[in-house]
């Protein structure tokens, strides 16, 4: 299954938002600044456009590891 890619308006506010950013970010930091908050997908649909600006080259992303049992998010600046 493939997936659609997001619509050009978020990811270049995304994009955008991201260049903003005084230091790495998460999804859902970004999420919260820039969609409403009662989108429920809102850090899913701010993490697939992330995803496709670093297939472009435009954000770098930092993996997150573990701690605890936990996983730590991604974090996301831009290039």
């Amino acid at each position: 299954m493939t997936l659609a890619p997001q619509p050009l308006v978020l990811r270049d506010r995304i994009r955008h938002a991201l260049a903003d950013q005084p230091g790495p970010v998460t999804a859902a930091q970004l999420a919260e600044q820039l969609l409403p908050p009662d989108l429920e997908s809102a850090a899913q649909q701010t993490a697939r456009a992330l995803g496709q600006l670093e297939t472009t080259g435009l954000a770098v992303r930092q993996r997150g590891g573990w701690h605890g049992y936990g996983r730590t998010p991604d974090r996301w600046t831009s290039r």
